[in-house]
């Protein structure tokens, strides 16, 4: 967290913390936000978490003009969910679209209880 807004004083609007199985946080000069992970997953190898967190990450916020920080965390996080259920890319070779939406609504879930 520290860290975190040490790195807000260089610019950047937000800063994203993964926290592995702990899910991230987001942090801005306005908030901090935990974002959880997604629940009850069995983790297979964690192997590529990152990068799959990442590209859902980007790549949501490369088609939405108008972003929202937390949709954004909340893609990252459901496509990692994805990838550590598998080994390789086993985890993610088969999911849809629909699947992807479904663990976003039960994240965001998740935020509106806290």
């Amino acid at each position: 967290y520290k860290a975190g807004l040490s790195l807000l004083k260089e610019g950047p609007k937000y800063i994203i913390i993964k926290k592995g199985a702990q899910g991230s946080l987001i942090v801005s000069n306005k908030d901090n936000i935990n974002i959880p992970a997604v629940p009850n997953i069995d983790v297979f190898d964690p192997t590529g978490a990152g990068d799959s967190f990442a590209g859902g990450f980007l790549g949501y916020l490369a088609s939405h003009q108008n972003y929202n920080i937390i949709d954004a965390v909340l893609h990252g996080t459901a496509i990692a969910s994805y990838t550590v259920s598998g080994f390789g890319i086993e985890g993610i070779e088969k999911i849809k679209l629909h699947n992807i939406k479904n663990r976003i609504k039960l994240l965001s879930d998740l935020i509106k209880e806290f």
